[in-house]
């Protein structure tokens, strides 16, 4: 549940996504060992919603190493069917040392210009203070717009790698400065080079789930991504 990462163009390369069309099945044969018929192997059906016994014709088999539990079982062919239907797609990107700090399953935040998460990702070039050290405006290093009647947001990564979402003044125009709509804190003023991702409110970034971490030469490593779907639990 808690964000460990951000990526960006402005923090990774060669982004690219491939999308399964799988076919439409109306369950899963669940194999496994059944203590309760002598540690033998055992088959369960977790049907997809809307079928039973009674109408489901279309299966396929899936052989689980290691669960000795019927319940499990069900709950793990339930879980492949979300899985398929909720995240069909996988994501890839590359990065450089940063990598290092995300590991397989971790929940990380992207922007991107290529899916259209966010409008821009930027960094840092100047801040504007108030009379209390606090900060009203910064300016980056990328032409945004905005739009009448719509509300945006300006992700700021810190150097540490914490992250603060702030609201931005509308500004009805193509601009490289932005005004927050609460100053922030003296304490927590952005540094020159901190990496935002600005967008429309919510829209700014997805959340995506790193499915594996491929190393390469030189620290750098290619990622695959998945969506979050948090549907898929439930």
């Amino acid at each position: 549940s808690t964000v460990i990462q951000h990526f960006s163009p402005r923090s990774s390369w060669g982004f690219s996504s491939t999308k399964v069309f799988a076919d439409t099945i109306h369950g899963i044969k669940c194999r496994f060992i059944n203590p309760d018929r002598d540690y033998q192997q055992d088959e369960i059906i977790a049907y997809d919603d809307g079928y039973s016994s009674s109408n489901a014709t279309k299966f396929v088999s899936m052989q689980l190493w290691g669960v000795t539990s019927k319940n499990q079982a069900w709950r793990e062919g339930r879980a492949a069917m979300a899985v398929a239907r909720l995240r069909p797609e996988v994501y890839t990107l590359s990065c450089d040392i940063e990598n290092l700090i995300c590991t397989r399953g971790d929940l990380v935040r992207v922007t991107h210009d290529v899916t259209g998460w966010g409008q821009k990702a930027a960094r840092v070039t100047a801040v504007t203070l108030n009379g209390s050290s606090q900060c009203t405006h910064v300016t980056i290093d990328e032409e945004v717009t905005m739009e009448s009647g719509k509300t945006y947001n300006l992700r700021i990564r810190a150097d540490t790698g914490s992250t603060s979402l702030e609201s931005i003044v509308l500004d009805v125009a193509t601009v490289t400065q932005l005004q927050f709509t609460t100053p922030i804190a003296a304490g927590s003023v952005p540094k020159l080079g901190d990496l935002v991702m600005f967008g429309e409110t919510s829209l700014e970034s997805v959340e995506l789930i790193v499915k594996s971490i491929m190393p390469s030469k030189d620290f750098t490593a290619t990622l695959e991504l998945l969506d979050e779907a948090p549907a898929v639990h439930t």
